[in-house]
């Protein structure tokens, strides 16, 4: 599945998780903050982006896709965790919310950068595995599922910021799990 997404393998992955789940709309990107992201990645960076969602992100995957944004073979859709592990395995990169992914990151030792914006940054340990941005607006770690304010966290992130990151993580990685030294 992620070969066909990445292309010829000279180049590295990175990985982009949209979501959060049902239960956290506000860690979930609209497909227009998604699409920026994606768009500063893969016009930025010398590598293979794909896009990454569960069963409650297939929609903005396809609208995703439909726009332009990405292409279809780039947009994975899980209903499996030992599926979506696999694929989080073979990331050069993971840029995540807050969410399953960040964990599954972490396990399988998989450099991430982690977006934090209504949860708290403090109460999730990423092991030096990579980098947490938390947002600056004064309601971070609201823990509200809905928000009510004129400011969105999830806009609060400039993309200089996760770009700068990302190339700065890619240029020096981390010495990979048992996986990268067998490829």
């Amino acid at each position: 599945m992620l070969r066909h997404a990445a292309g010829d393998g000279s180049r590295p992955i990175i990985g982009v998780f949209l979501g959060g789940g049902r239960r956290w709309g506000r860690k979930q990107w609209t497909p227009d903050q998604a699409g920026r992201i994606l768009r500063h990645l893969s016009t930025r960076l010398d590598a293979e982006v794909v896009v990454l969602g569960g069963i409650d992100e297939a929609g903005q995957l396809s609208e995703l896709s439909d726009a332009g944004y990405i292409a279809a073979q780039a947009a994975l859709a899980f209903t499996s965790v030992r599926t979506l592990t696999a694929v989080v395995e073979r990331l050069s990169l993971l840029v995540t919310t807050d969410s399953l992914p960040l964990h599954l990151a972490v396990a399988v030792n998989t450099p991430l950068l982690a977006l934090f914006g209504p949860t708290s940054a403090n109460e999730i340990d990423i092991f030096d595995n990579g980098t947490k941005l938390i947002t600056p607006l004064p309601c971070r770690c609201c823990y509200l599922n809905t928000c009510t304010r004129a400011e969105d966290c999830r806009d609060s992130f400039e993309m200089e910021m996760i770009v700068d990151n990302v190339r700065s993580m890619l240029r020096f990685p981390k010495e990979r799990s048992r996986h990268a030294a067998e490829s």
